[in-house]
């Protein structure tokens, strides 16, 4: 890696394709988050880029929006794991694109997403049967029923309702 990749930021090294091109050497897990510079225009850009990829955490990435999270999950078929803790652009209309295209799922983490409500659980459960940890603390649209179907149609998935501290 050059010396200029080394001290480029993340964000920058996305929006160039030569340097998307060698980032798609990498392996299948992207740790993205906390990236204030990450935009939705980045995110549409990398996931073409990475169509293999399995892990992707885009926790507290403010800049998205949810055209550029369905483009992930229509580039994205094989992602097991996706965290997006704290994305205000996660809604329902995001959760039912990731049930259709990513039926791998087994860890979603959508905590303090506050448009994510019982439809788009249920959308992920109902099409997502490897589906083992469903991170649910903060989704104020997200009730009693709901959490019930889910256990309902995945009884082997932990629903995560609590604050997660380390």
């Amino acid at each position: 890696m050059t010396e200029a990749l080394r001290e480029a930021s993340p964000a920058a090294l996305i929006r160039s394709k030569e340097n998307l091109a060698f980032l798609s050497h990498f392996p299948r897990h992207l740790q993205l988050s906390f990236l204030g510079g990450l935009d939705a225009q980045d995110l549409t850009l990398l996931a073409p880029v990475f169509p293999r990829l399995e892990v992707l955490d885009l926790v507290q990435c403010f800049g998205l929006d949810a055209a550029a999270l369905m483009t992930l999950a229509q580039s994205c078929p094989e992602l097991r794991e996706l965290y997006v803790w704290n994305c205000e652009a996660v809604t329902d209309t995001v959760l039912q694109a990731l049930a259709q295209h990513c039926p791998a799922l087994t860890r979603l983490n959508v905590g303090t997403c506050l448009s994510v409500t019982d439809a788009g659980i249920n959308a992920i459960a109902t099409a997502c049967p490897l589906l083992q940890e469903l991170y649910l603390y903060g989704c104020e649209g997200v009730t009693p029923a709901g959490i019930a179907a889910v256990r309902l149609s995945r009884p082997a998935c932990e629903i995560i309702l609590e604050e997660f501290l380390p």
